[in-house]
């Protein structure tokens, strides 16, 4: 048992080692090795207290057989070509190396593909959401949740291989400099570190940038009102592009196309088109920010929104 602010990050069998990744409150890594331990497939009860203060249990099945099917369980494969099915639960799968097919079944899942070209399909499971996460790449990843008919493999980066994505809404990014784009869904998309560009898409998105400076950016036709969990609005900080969203040319005023709107501790940002200022649209709202000017914005450089005439 791991005592309070601890995370379970993944497993790994190597040999007959079971190495087990975890972090703490900190964002602080650390690893275990359970030494000469496995000899087949095996069942393991860990429990933590996790950074909220809640007492977790998550029952790791090692694969090391071709496929299996299990439920409520933390999964992870081998260094091969792994099958692994979760259960009715919400299930965590680590694909680890190899070329993968990993499928969650019910349930809100957590899949890891690792390094190889992995299948990742997190089913039609209605209201619940899947999640697929590079965060131990070893370089920038490329993402797109618009490429999902089961067939298109997307080159990801960063060592992660080509990935075949089905029925995944949310993404964690890796500690470089990703890309990320989302679909119709409401994704929940999650940077971490690195200088990321995450464009939401239509649906009401919930993005966190993470370290680094982030850009934003938002298209004509995006239907959705997204949340950013961390904006940082300062020289230096994070960056909503805005410039598909109007018509405006470099000399337009910007107060004439965007309005700031603050409500219980976050600010919304506005939009009208075609800038007459009277037909203003929620775009997204900034979590936590108050006291932004839009000008002081323009100038720090967190809002770009002209385009240059020709």
């Amino acid at each position: 048992m791991f005592e309070s602010g601890f995370d379970l990050e993944g497993a790994l069998v190597s040999g007959n080692d079971l190495i087990i990744n975890y972090e703490d409150d900190t964002e602080t890594e650390y690893t275990m090795t359970v030494t000469d331990h496995l000899n087949g497939a095996a069942l393991y009860q860990l429990g933590f207290y996790e950074e909220q203060g809640d007492f977790e249990f998550y029952r790791v099945a090692i694969i090391t057989d071709a496929t299996a099917e299990t439920a409520d369980m933390f999964m992870a494969g081998t260094i091969g070509n792994d099958t692994i099915t979760g259960g009715d639960g919400d299930d965590l799968i680590f694909g680890n190396e190899g070329d993968d097919n990993l499928t969650g079944g019910l349930g809100d899942d957590w899949f890891r593909g690792g390094g190889g070209n992995d299948t990742i399909d997190g089913g039609d499971n209605g209201a619940e959401v899947d999640t697929v996460s590079y965060f131990d790449a070893d370089g920038a990843v490329t993402v797109d949740l618009g490429i999902q008919d089961g067939t298109t493999s997307q080159p990801v980066g960063g060592g992660m291989g080509d990935d075949i994505l089905i029925g995944i809404e949310n993404i964690e990014g890796s500690d470089f400099d990703d890309i990320f784009i989302g679909d119709a869904a409401a994704n929940f998309i999650d940077g971490d570190y690195g200088n990321d560009t995450i464009t939401g898409g239509a649906g009401n998105d919930t993005l966190t940038g993470g370290g680094g400076s982030d850009t934003f950016i938002y298209q004509s036709g995006d239907s959705g009102v997204d949340i950013i969990k961390d904006f940082q609005g300062y020289n230096g900080g994070d960056v909503l592009d805005l410039t598909l969203l109007t018509n405006a040319v470099d000399g337009d005023s910007i107060g004439s196309f965007f309005n700031l709107v603050e409500a219980d501790g976050n600010t919304t940002v506005q939009v009208d088109a075609d800038g007459v200022g009277q037909d203003y649209v929620d775009v997204v709202t900034l979590e936590g920010e108050t006291g932004l000017d839009l000008t002081n914005m323009e100038n720090d450089g967190n809002i770009v929104w002209t385009t240059p005439e020709t």
